[in-house]
Parts: C-alpha cells; sequence; structure tokens
C-alpha cells in the first residue's frame, strides 16, 4: 500500500509522523547523530508511518532516564488518542508517573492473567482481593512484585 501513495502524500505523512514524534528539529541529523531517546522515537516512527491501526511495542522507553520515558509514553498516548489506535506498551519496570497515560493494564503472573482492565480500577480491584497497595507506593511497580 505505501508504494501505492504518491510522494507528495508521503512527504506530507512523514512530516506529520516527525511532528508528531517531536522530531523535526532532528530530521536532517545522521542516526549516529540523535540522542537515545530521539533514536527511540525514530524507531517508533518507522513502525507509525505506515498508520497501522494497532501497534505492539516491547520497552519502548527502555534505558531512557525518567524524563525521557515521560516523554516517549506521553508521545505514545497522545498519537493513540489522536488517530484513535491501539498502543500495546510491554514495560518490565513501570513508573508511577505514566501512570496516567495508561487506559488499561494487564498483569501475568507465570502465564496467567491475574488483572487485566482499566488502570482507575485496578487499585480498588486488588484491595478488594485483599492485596492493597501501601500510599506512597507506586501501584504499577507493587502490582508487579
Amino acid at each position: 500500500m505505501w508504494k501505492q501513495i504518491g510522494s507528495s502524500i508521503r512527504s506530507a505523512r512523514v512530516r506529520q509522523v516527525l511532528a508528531d514524534l517531536a522530531l523535526t528539529q532532528v530530521a536532517n541529523r545522521m542516526v549516529d547523530q540523535l540522542t537515545p531517546s530521539e533514536y527511540r522515537r525514530l524507531v517508533i516512527g518507522v513502525q507509525l508511518i505506515k498508520d497501522p491501526l494497532v501497534v505492539l511495542l516491547d520497552e519502548p522507553a527502555w534505558g531512557l532516564d525518567p524524563l525521557n520515558t515521560y516523554f516517549v509514553i506521553s508521545i505514545l498516548n497522545n498519537h493513540a488518542k489522536k488517530y484513535n489506535r491501539i498502543m500495546i506498551i510491554t514495560m518490565e519496570k513501570p513508573r508511577s508517573d505514566i501512570l496516567p497515560f495508561l487506559d488499561r493494564v494487564s498483569y501475568l503472573c507465570l502465564g496467567d492473567v491475574v488483572y487485566t482492565g482499566s488502570t482507575r480500577h485496578m487499585i480498588d480491584y486488588f484491595r478488594s482481593i485483599g492485596f492493597p497497595c501501601p500510599e506512597l507506593e507506586n501501584p504499577l511497580m507493587y502490582y508487579c512484585e
């Protein structure tokens, strides 16, 4: 399908994805001159350029500092909402500051689903089955452990 689209439409799509991923200012840089965060967003952008309905991202912020992790996850959230797309991400150690960007979460333990549902109901669910999250804990990590 990508080959059948005209070059002006392809160019517009590339510019839009660069803007959505906050990469417009580095569009003319060589890949080896990008920061880790810019490189990660570029790799994601290569997939988004085809405008998939569902995107599966394994550890999209792996190796990034907290600020850039927040930035990448917020960009993915904005993209999903703006284009009505589904972003499925895996994170081994999710930070609490990304919780507002997650609509749903699934927890697996030894291959079985322990919880799947709204992040808003997650804490209440675990409390109702006898596993309340301590007040100052990151609920995403607490329930992972």
